[in-house]
């Protein structure tokens, strides 16, 4: 095996690529955005007026959220820690992941969930983050399962492709920062295996099976979402009544990244003389991305999911020039990405 920075760079760039094509789709359910959606060019559907419930204000055209500034952070953590003189093979300090999550609340915070706003609101947090947690999950009566841990996890598949073991071992740390619960640490070591094996060479259903088998050590129910259809997952569940609806359950989103490897393969497999990074494959690969947000529901989370994991796949070239042009922190993320390249 070896690591294809092209696809390290891909499921970087797809992140913030899903994450900012499906922000304008997000609360909205499927059948309102096939009524308001009419056209969908190549440009950021932003410019469509009315399409997400609630107010746009303060983002803009390829504008990410807060799903992609938290992976971005967790990225930063980690590079930080190898710039003050820890080995790149070890550990991703916790806390100064909670520190960059608090410093990122603090400047900005736009888009955070109520889960991840209530425990960087707890004084011990940046000292003790999972211990925080933790407590915060029992005081839920251990039910709060939502995606916050899931939408950022794709740094942890591409920082150590090569270790799966070390990849599912740190994807269920960083998770329980905020998100103690079971279901979200198997969701994000499920997604960051997965990433790390197609960044690696392997084939969607190796990388799937891969990312499955660990996310099981976790929490059994994660293959049964793994393997779920669109149909299946329902994600804009319960839009049709309202806003009160389980959209951001974390099975959910991680079932959106599973559902669109496993399209992207099958149209693939049915182009003859495909080629994976042709204009074919760029096309795909945004019809794909746009099939997941115009589900609707929690719509550019699983953007985000499902963007990292078909970029893990397809690679930086995979990807249409115009949503990698026109990503707002696309120098942003490059400076990442080549630091990250710097370590190998």
């Amino acid at each position: 095996m070896v690591i294809n920075e092209d696809k390290v760079r891909g499921a970087l760039f797809g992140q913030g690529i899903g994450d900012a094509l499906g922000l304008p789709a997000e609360f909205n359910s499927k059948s309102a955005l096939l009524e308001r959606m009419k056209v969908w060019d190549d440009e950021w559907p932003n410019k469509y007026r009315g399409v997400r419930r609630g107010s746009v204000e303060g983002w803009k055209a390829g504008d990410w959220t807060d799903d992609t500034e938290q992976a971005v952070a967790i990225l930063v953590a980690y590079l930080g820690s190898v710039d003050e003189g820890r080995d790149p093979a070890d550990s991703v300090e916790l806390t100064k992941v909670a520190e960059k999550f608090m410093q990122w609340a603090i400047d900005d915070g736009r888009g955070m969930g109520h889960l991840t706003g209530q425990i960087l609101d707890n004084a011990m947090f940046c000292l003790m983050p999972q211990v925080v947690a933790e407590d915060m999950w029992k005081a839920s009566g251990r039910r709060s399962a939502p995606n916050g841990a899931v939408m950022r996890t794709a740094p942890m598949g591409v920082l150590r492709p090569l270790d799966a073991a070390w990849t599912a071992r740190e994807a269920a740390e960083v998770a329980k920062v905020t998100h103690f619960d079971p279901r979200c640490v198997a969701s994000a070591v499920a997604v960051s295996v997965t990433i790390s094996k197609l960044v690696t060479g392997s084939t969607i259903p190796e990388a799937i099976e891969a990312g499955i088998a660990a996310g099981r050590e976790h929490h059994p129910e994660v293959e049964k979402f793994a393997r779920m259809s669109l149909a299946e997952l329902d994600l804009d569940e319960g839009m049709e009544k309202g806003r009160g609806a389980p959209i951001g359950y974390t099975y959910k989103c991680m079932g959106s990244g599973f559902a669109a490897l496993r399209e992207y393969w099958r149209q693939a497999d049915e182009v003859p003389g495909f080629a994976f990074h042709d204009g074919v494959a760029q096309d795909l690969f945004k019809r794909t991305l746009t099939q997941i947000v115009m589900e609707g529901g929690d719509a550019d989370t699983n953007g985000a999911v499902a963007g990292a994991m078909l970029g893990a796949f397809v690679g930086y070239s995979g990807i249409p020039d115009w949503m990698k042009d026109d990503l707002l922190g696309k120098n942003q993320m490059e400076g990442l990405y080549q630091r990250l390249l710097a370590l190998r």
